[in-house]
């Protein structure tokens, strides 16, 4: 009779810290759609950081023409190559927890690597 008490009052105390767990997490904005998110995004942005120097010759060429994309670009690409991989270090690392408010991304220029 001992041992079932014992095993009921564990499980309401379980479902109860489960309860207190869950109602923590609605009140400091987690969540589980907006944290995966922010990890598939991080790891996005880490594999594209290998490839921002073309891409970023490739947008200034298209915006302010052939010489400027050529000149510049690679220097503002090794740029925003490190910004890339930063900030997709820190996504990937932070992923759990919703800073900045509610997942939103780091990068917004753009938040992924798009060269058309």
């Amino acid at each position: 009779m001992k041992k079932n008490f014992l095993a009921i009052a564990a499980l309401f105390v379980a479902m109860a810290m489960a309860t207190g767990v869950y109602a923590d997490g609605l009140k400091t904005g987690f969540s589980a759609q907006g944290s995966r998110d922010k990890l598939v995004r991080g790891v996005l942005n880490i594999a594209d950081s290998v490839v921002e120097i073309p891409g970023t010759m490739m947008r200034k060429s298209q915006k302010e023409g052939i010489v400027s994309g050529m000149i510049l670009g690679p220097v503002e690409g090794v740029l925003n190559t490190v910004k890339r991989a930063l900030a997709g270090v820190w996504e990937v690392v932070a992923f759990p927890i919703p800073i900045p408010e509610n997942y939103e991304p780091i990068l917004s220029d753009p938040e992924f690597l798009n060269v058309n």
